[in-house]
C-alpha cells in the first residue's frame, strides 16, 4: 500500500502491516485496515478520528462504519448502540458518533496497490 498526505492524518503508513487486509476504513483523519479473516484490524492517524484501536476486538465484524469523527464496527450477533451519542457494538469500547451522517476521506488520498494484499 501507498500512502500520502499529510502524516498527523494518515498520510504515513510506512509501518503498517497490510498482509491479509480485506477493506480499508476511513474517517475525516485516520484509516482502519480490517483483516477480516483474522478477525484483526489495524489503524493509524489521529487518535482522535479514531487512528488508535488496540484495545478493539475485531473478532467478527462483519463491518464498519464511519463519520468524520469516528467508526463503529457491527459484530456478528450484535446489533448496533443507535443512540447518536456514545456506543459500544465493540468489545465495550466506547465511541463518539456524530449525528452528521456518514462520509469519509477528506484529509488524505489512499492508494492501495492489489499486488500488496
Amino acid at each position: 500500500a501507498v500512502c500520502w498526505g499529510h502524516p498527523d492524518f494518515g498520510g504515513r503508513c510506512s509501518g503498517i502491516d497490510f498482509h491479509d487486509v480485506t477493506t480499508i476504513y476511513s474517517s475525516g483523519a485516520a484509516f482502519v485496515a480490517l483483516k477480516k479473516d483474522l478477525g484483526q484490524a489495524v489503524c493509524w492517524g489521529s487518535p482522535e478520528y479514531g487512528g488508535e484501536c488496540s484495545g478493539v476486538d475485531f473478532r467478527g465484524v462483519r463491518a464498519i462504519y464511519s463519520n468524520h469523527h469516528a467508526f463503529v464496527a457491527l459484530k456478528n450477533g450484535l446489533g448496533t448502540n443507535e443512540s447518536g451519542s456514545e456506543g459500544d457494538a465493540v468489545s465495550g469500547v466506547k465511541m463518539s458518533v456524530s449525528r452528521r451522517g456518514f462520509y469519509s476521506g477528506l484529509a488524505v488520498a489512499f492508494a492501495v496497490s492489489s499486488a500488496s494484499l
